[in-house]
């Protein structure tokens, strides 16, 4: 691509186009911007001031065309034409003759520039934020300078080409987009020959689209599925354009639907691993944090509702249940004997005790916890259950994350720090060990995301349960 080169020299290109006495407009378009309700009228400003053309959309028509082009395109990104003025454009390029004064100029050339601004704003850093349950930690992506690579762009005839400079080039990324290239390929095939169909279907299973194979009697109600899964895959496009920013930086990633942890740092994969996220009941929630600290042998305190719908039921049936698996009872901040409890006078609406698991590495816990804060009470953490991360299904937890390479993120996350964690680990797991709290010295950030097209841990794109039931339901594909 010829634009990428010319990113290198960006800044000074920029630095030169700043200098003074290169203000392209009359203070009438800077005074009327306001009045066009432009999304963020700064940037369009700032272009005008990079670019070296005072009006370039309204004296190149090729340029309005290009744009139109791109943004008509829109859904091979994963994104939505309305959504750019596009009726708007339309008409301002096939009325361009009926401009008849320097307001109506002005008005027209600062339409193309806001909505171009716009438009590869959301194809390199998202069209939306990721939503979330909780936001603990404020993110808002700010990483490229679009208005000035547009002007770049525009000033060496390059518009067409500034897409794909401008989106991010990770692995995941280019996965994702090249299944929804094959998902409105198939959308727009209406084949009807036998042999066509049959193909199709087999096409469908292999890139995992289907939820398993179909008869080709079928193919009506196969093509049902095909629009949620560009939705899906287009909301996957987003999210990674939307956190590309802090991957520059440091961050780890949750996805629930395909129950996978990645790690991020100076814009590198460092590690990915499998996760268990909470079962239906007891949802893992969606959020952004920040990672602070690490504990090393954590007490568990048992959430309430657990302690007492789950344990206490237990507790009845076996008084031994406490002793065998490590629980201490606590009640006003003490340690008190379980033995002088009678067990049988409590129930899920009166349990008056709190319950702590001690340490070691029969603590549901493990020996290792990721700590930051959200008001659900949820974190990141070991678990003793290891075989469970070789299921494929792993929707199980009461909310928690459990990580399977944790031993691993833990170093990743103290760096410098790391063989402290060493020497800590090595005095072994044994019971009753006093729990180690380890800061980081800078927080990382944890995005717990929901996501039903992701990758896998070979790259390749899935779709995945929608185990919480947030996205559209499938048709049901299944012979009747």
């Amino acid at each position: 691509m010829r634009l990428l080169p010319l990113l290198t020299g960006l800044f000074m290109v920029l630095q030169a186009y700043a200098a003074p006495g290169s203000d392209k407009l009359t203070k009438l378009s800077v005074d009327t911007l306001p009045q066009h309700r432009f999304q963020q009228p700064a940037l369009v400003r700032q272009f005008y001031d990079l670019v070296k053309e005072p009006y370039p959309w309204v004296q190149r028509k090729s340029l309005q065309r290009s744009l139109l082009q791109l943004v008509h395109s829109s859904e091979h990104w994963g994104l939505q034409e309305k959504d750019y003025s596009i009726g708007l454009l339309d008409s301002l390029y096939q009325n361009s003759i009926a401009l008849q004064s320097i307001q109506d100029t002005l008005h027209a050339d600062e339409t193309f520039t806001n909505t171009a601004i716009h438009f590869f704003h959301d194809i390199a850093m998202g069209n939306s934020s990721q939503p979330v349950s909780y936001q603990g930690w404020k993110y808002i992506p700010d990483c490229l300078d679009i208005p000035g690579l547009l002007a770049l762009a525009i000033d060496n005839d390059l518009l067409e080409e500034l897409p794909d400079a401008v989106e991010p080039q990770t692995q995941d990324y280019k996965a994702i987009k090249n299944t929804l290239a094959q998902l409105l390929e198939i959308r727009n095939d209406t084949s009807s020959h036998e042999d066509k169909v049959q193909a199709l279907i087999d096409r469908l299973t292999l890139l995992n689209i289907l939820p398993y194979a179909l008869h080709k009697n079928n193919l009506a109600n196969a093509r049902q599925i095909i629009p949620v899964r560009i939705r899906e895959a287009g909301e996957a496009l987003n999210t990674i354009r939307w956190i590309r920013c802090i991957q520059k930086v440091q961050c780890i990633v949750v996805n629930i639907p395909s129950a996978t942890l990645q790690y991020y740092d100076d814009g590198n994969l460092l590690l990915q691993s499998k996760v268990i996220v909470g079962k239906r009941s007891t949802p893992t929630s969606t959020l952004s944090s920040q990672i602070n600290e690490i504990v090393l042998y954590p007490y568990w305190t048992v959430p309430s509702k657990i302690a007492s719908r789950e344990l206490l039921p237990m507790i009845k049936r076996n008084p031994s249940f406490l002793d065998e698996n490590g629980y201490q009872v606590i009640s006003a901040g003490k340690v008190i004997d379980a033995a002088m409890i009678d067990w049988k006078k409590y129930s899920s609406t009166n349990f008056p005790f709190t319950l702590r698991q001690s340490t070691g590495c029969d603590n549901s816990l493990g020996i290792i916890k990721l700590n930051f804060y959200s008001p659900y009470g949820i974190y990141l953490h070991d678990t003793p259950w290891k075989s469970l991360f070789n299921l494929s299904k792993r929707y199980m937890s009461h909310g928690c994350v459990r990580v399977e390479k944790v031993a691993e993120l833990a170093h990743l996350l103290l760096k410098a720090d790391s063989t402290a964690l060493d020497e800590v680990l090595q005095k072994g797991d044994s019971l009753n060990t006093k729990p180690t709290t380890m800061p980081l010295s800078q927080g990382v950030p944890v995005f717990i995301i929901y996501n039903t097209a992701w990758t896998d841990q070979t790259g390749m794109v899935r779709f995945y349960d929608d185990i919480y039931r947030k996205s559209i339901p499938l048709p049901d594909l299944r012979q009747k």
